[in-house]
């Protein structure tokens, strides 16, 4: 009986021997996966932006009073995204709204908004100069 207890107490220290090794080895591996998946560059980036949101009226020619409203994210006065919304004119006026919302975002993402001042893009004047309103206004909040 004696030589059963001490064979098993042996397999008994050798599993525990084994089984301490295992999750000696793997602890260190988990923990280091959990904290990178908690720490997301992602989430440091939001911290930083800040969003700001200006609607102003502006005149079209053929159609009267229209809006628009710009929302810009901001990273360090650096815009990061941008989006328009605004209310369609008729005609000619409806062409050169499409032809703005076409065209503006490569001209200002990646830019110091204080530094931004678009010039009749897409042949809009109107909606250009109510885009520069908005971003005046942008700029007055900061």
């Amino acid at each position: 009986m004696t030589n059963r207890l001490n064979a098993f107490l042996v397999l008994l220290a050798v599993f525990g021997i084994v089984a301490f090794s295992y999750f000696k080895i793997q602890t260190p591996a988990i923990k280091t996966m959990d904290s990178q998946e908690s720490t997301s560059p992602n989430t440091e980036q939001e911290l930083l932006d800040k969003t700001f949101t200006s609607t102003v009226s502006y005149n079209v020619p053929e159609n009267g009073v229209q809006s628009m409203s710009v929302t810009v994210t901001l990273n360090e006065n650096v815009i990061t995204n941008i989006s328009i919304l605004q209310s369609k004119g008729a005609g000619k006026s409806r062409n050169y709204q499409n032809n703005f919302e076409a065209s503006y975002k490569s001209l200002v993402l990646g830019k110091d908004i204080k530094s931004v001042s678009l010039s009749r893009v897409g042949g809009a004047s109107s909606t250009t100069n109510a885009f520069n309103q908005a971003i005046k206004s942008i700029n007055n909040q900061l």
